[in-house]
This record gives structure tokens, C-alpha cells and sequence, in this order.
């Protein structure tokens, strides 16, 4: 059984928050919340594999997906993602890993 849900790698943005103790990204509250894959599609796995992804809450979850200010709060948690991957692992693994450029975009 996975630490968190589909990896045992840490949120590179949240830390060590195992399932049943998750807090929402967002609203920094303790609650169930949904594994969010913040490199999502053809990068679910590589999200999985360097701890790309954070805990949220459904409300917040939907609202990340289904609104405009939530898409532009995804494009946001891209970018803090890669500074935190970059900081942990550099920039020319993000490069070859996911092969955008979010905060030098």
C-alpha cells in the first residue's frame, strides 16, 4: 500500500502528510481531501515519482478544474511546483522531466 495514496514520494509543496491526516493545500485546514497531481495527463506518473502533487479538499479541487480563477491558480501551483523540483532536483531535470518552463514563461 502507497504512504500517500498512489506514491511514497513526499509533496515536494506540502512535505511528509500521509492519507488520514491530509490538509487541504488551500485552505490549510486537516479534512479528507483528494490526491492532486499537479503535472496531470501524460505526467501523472512523473508527478508520483518527484512528489509533485498536493492534498485538497473536493470543493477546492473542483474549483481548481472546473473555474477560470482555478485554472489560473493551476498555472500558479505549476510554477511553485517547479521552483521547489528545481531547488530539490535543478532545472535541467525539470526541463527533460516535463518540458515546459512555467516561471520563465
Amino acid at each position: 500500500m502507497k504512504r500517500y495514496r498512489y506514491t511514497d514520494v513526499p509533496s515536494l509543496l506540502q512535505g511528509d502528510v500521509p492519507d488520514g491526516d491530509e490538509v487541504c493545500y488551500f485552505m490549510q485546514m486537516p479534512m479528507h481531501c483528494d490526491f492532486h497531481h499537479i503535472m496531470n495527463g501524460a505526467y501523472r506518473k512523473k508527478s508520483e515519482k518527484y512528489g509533485c502533487w498536493v492534498w485538497l479538499c473536493r470543493s477546492q479541487h473542483r474549483w481548481l478544474h472546473d473555474t477560470r480563477e482555478g485554472k489560473q491558480a493551476e498555472r500558479a501551483l505549476k510554477m511553485e511546483c517547479q521552483i521547489a523540483f528545481e531547488h530539490k532536483y535543478g532545472h535541467d531535470l525539470w526541463m527533460k522531466e516535463f518540458g515546459h518552463n512555467y516561471v520563465h514563461d
